[in-house]
């Protein structure tokens, strides 16, 4: 269950307590998107879907390559009736209606966290679909109700001066190597930029958290080559690092190996959990951005971290070197029937 990207949520019945009587009958509306894969907006290439017997293109970018599917268009409509956790429910365009009796407000509560969680991935088992929800609402006895994000997203707001060249000029000059660093500091800064590509690349803020805690981890990894988190304390001591910080760099590791990032998560965090981690993440990139901005601009202990290094060979791993030779020419499976591969007798 995906944990760390997808903030949880409640619902907030616009009635009084006391106005709604149990049983209760729903009437649930759950609005996905992107729109354009259910035929309510124009195709735009991004999803890579296309019409049957459509004439289709690839864009170009003399530096990236081909880019994305060229298109013109709408797919069809969708229009039709089925079942959800037994539950019926009637598709029309981008809109899920579901209607049932719920027992109790956490009746409610349960069936649109599974409504938010789940049917979403549904259609990925038919589709490459990156379809989420983007708004629950609904009837409750007669009572309208919506529901929300149950947690307050904090995210930094970097001010700059209106000219922002001094600051930039400042950081260059300080941070900035005069010869080619270490690449281990490189690959750092590396997974560090890719934090950040990944902090503004989710349609919301919490889509991609454990992915970014993933490359705040990688980030440390390159640095210190040690498994052994106390290995790494013992390390950012000699950096002169404050007893506060290295325990928030212990903890990016820390929360790597058991909250929902290097492993599968089959659990779910309560509201308060799942803040405490936003605003963990934010102080941790921070901290990791300082960290390697100092490495850039100090020579001399890159110096001693190179020296704890394992000398490495620069070529491509085995693995990289099997599913090269091995998948080049493999079809992939039709209609979801990994019984048979397509074009084999």
């Amino acid at each position: 269950m995906l944990v760390l990207g997808r903030a949880p949520v409640q619902v907030h019945v616009h009635a009084n307590e006391g106005d709604v009587t149990f049983p209760a009958e729903v009437i649930l509306k759950a609005e996905l998107g992107p729109p354009e894969f259910f035929g309510v907006a124009p195709l735009s290439g991004t999803l890579g879907l296309a019409r049957a017997g459509q004439q289709v293109e690839i864009a170009r970018n003399d530096f990236r390559g081909p880019n994305r599917l060229m298109v013109k268009g709408a797919l069809e409509r969708h229009a039709f009736e089925s079942g959800f956790l037994g539950v019926p429910f009637q598709m029309d365009g981008n809109v899920a209606t579901f209607r049932f009796t719920v027992e109790s407000l956490a009746g409610l509560d349960k069936f649109s966290a599974y409504v938010e969680s789940m049917f979403p991935a549904l259609f990925s088992g038919m589709f490459c679909a990156p379809l989420e929800i983007e708004a629950i609402s609904g009837i409750l006895g007669g009572h309208p109700f919506t529901v929300h994000g149950a947690v307050q997203v904090s995210h930094p707001i970097y001010i700059l001066p209106n000219d922002p060249n001094d600051v930039l000029k400042r950081h260059f000059d300080a941070n900035s190597p005069k010869n080619l660093p270490p690449i281990f500091v490189m690959s750092a800064a590396r997974y560090l930029q890719q934090a950040d590509r990944l902090d503004v690349s989710g349609r919301y803020y919490t889509t991609f958290v454990a992915e970014k805690v993933l490359n705040l981890a990688k980030a440390l990894e390159a640095i210190f080559p040690s498994e052994k988190i106390d290995d790494m304390r013992a390390l950012l001591t000699t950096l002169g690092i404050a007893e506060e910080y290295k325990e928030v760099f212990a903890s990016i590791r820390i929360l790597r190996n058991q909250v929902d990032v290097g492993h599968v998560a089959l659990t779910y965090l309560q509201a308060e959990d799942f803040q405490a981690v936003l605003s963990f993440v934010d102080l941790a990139t921070t901290c990791v951005r300082a960290l390697v901005n100092s490495l850039l601009g100090d020579p001399a202990a890159c110096s001693r971290l190179a020296k704890l290094r394992k000398p490495s060979e620069a070529k491509a791993p085995d693995a990289v070197t099997f599913i090269r030779r091995k998948y080049g020419n493999l079809r992939p499976p039709k209609y979801s029937d990994l019984t048979k591969v397509p074009g084999e007798s």
